[in-house]
């Protein structure tokens, strides 16, 4: 199994490889850069992300408080992981489909939406991300619950090398939630998965200006061991640990 640059360095090294070819078919070392990327949205390694998210939002449903969480004035549930800012705005219902005053123990279902956002600057790396999403949480039980549902995210970075050039780099993703079922106290979700479609642009600018856009698909697969696999355009596999982040590639 060949092992891959750990996940602290994604969000640097995922635009760095594009700057070598002019042409939108991935490279395998932009491939890997991109799973990365992925990998880190989902699981980052201090906390938080998707994942992280996920968990939240099952806390809350069955009417728990994720730790550093608190509801705001507007009635959502407020807090930070990793100095990122995340909002979660529940509307829990019973068995028949009555909205409840508050989310509990009588919650059969719960519509989410889910954001997160915050800036990195750093001497080399300015970085600015936004996430937002619509999950549904369904068939809540003490012992699980399913999550489906679609999300959006963006970043942009400007990045200044060794020699002062400066690069900007924008992302975007789609996301599709399925089937992601989750219990209480886990760690992590049993099964489901998740749809990335992809389009990554950088540009560089030196005596000309260079503009490289990538277009990739991608699939997260969830499995109850606190492993996940991430496929790439269906060519490349990648194996993901929940519980640490590390990322490597399976192919």
């Amino acid at each position: 199994m060949w092992c891959m640059k750990r996940l602290a360095c994604s969000f640097v090294t995922l635009f760095a490889a594009c700057g070598a070819d002019a042409h939108t078919e991935p490279t395998d070392e932009e491939l890997d850069d991109i799973a990365m990327s992925v990998a880190s949205t989902v699981r980052p390694q201090g906390g938080g992300g998707e994942l992280g998210a996920m968990l939240d939002v099952s806390v809350i449903a069955r009417g728990g408080m994720p730790a550093g969480f608190a509801p705001d004035p507007t009635g959502s549930v407020t807090g930070q992981h990793l100095g990122l800012a995340y909002r979660y705005q529940l509307e829990c219902r019973d068995a028949h489909n009555r909205v409840l005053p508050q989310c509990g123990s009588g919650t059969e279902n719960a519509d989410v939406s889910v954001t997160w956002a915050g800036l990195l600057d750093l001497p080399y790396l300015v970085m600015v991300i936004e996430r937002d999403g619509a999950w549904i949480l369904n068939d809540i039980t003490p012992e699980l619950l399913r999550l489906d549902g679609e999300g959006h995210m963006t970043y942009e970075s400007r990045i200044v090398d060794a020699n002062g050039v400066t690069s900007t780099y924008h992302l975007d993703y789609d996301a599709s939630h399925r089937a992601i079922m989750i219990a209480p106290n886990d760690r992590w979700p049993r099964s489901g998965s998740v749809r990335y479609d992809i389009v990554a642009t950088r540009t560089r600018v030196t005596d000309t200006t260079e503009t490289r856009e990538l277009a990739v698909a991608a699939e997260l697969r969830f499995n109850a061991s606190g492993l996940a696999t991430i496929s790439l355009d269906d060519t490349h596999a990648y194996e993901l640990n929940l519980a640490t982040g590390a990322i490597t590639r399976a192919d």
